[in-house]
């Protein structure tokens, strides 16, 4: 019987799927709140963006704003204005 594998790939993960990553986090949240820039460095499908997104709704009740924007078809300073733009009218 083959067992079912626990890890979801492909997709930002919330609530009880995002797992063992606390120091993360919390150094994550330490940076973002000291207004310090973070780079997070790891092969493809580890779970960076759900990091960031996780550290994000922590801090939404607190003075600062977290803005997720998928930069990685953005090919122009054109493009990523009019996304940025799109972004600002869904507020």
């Amino acid at each position: 019987m083959k067992e079912k594998n626990p890890f979801y790939f492909g997709r930002m993960v919330k609530g009880n799927l995002f797992t063992d990553r606390e120091k993360d986090t919390a150094r994550l949240i330490a940076d973002f709140r000291n207004g310090l820039n973070a780079i997070i460095i790891s092969p493809r499908r580890w779970g960076k963006s759900s990091l960031v997104q996780r550290a994000g709704e922590m801090l939404n009740s607190e003075y600062i704003k977290i803005v997720f924007l998928d930069m990685f078809s953005l090919r122009s300073e054109v493009s990523f204005a009019c996304k940025f733009y799109e972004l600002n009218l869904q507020e």
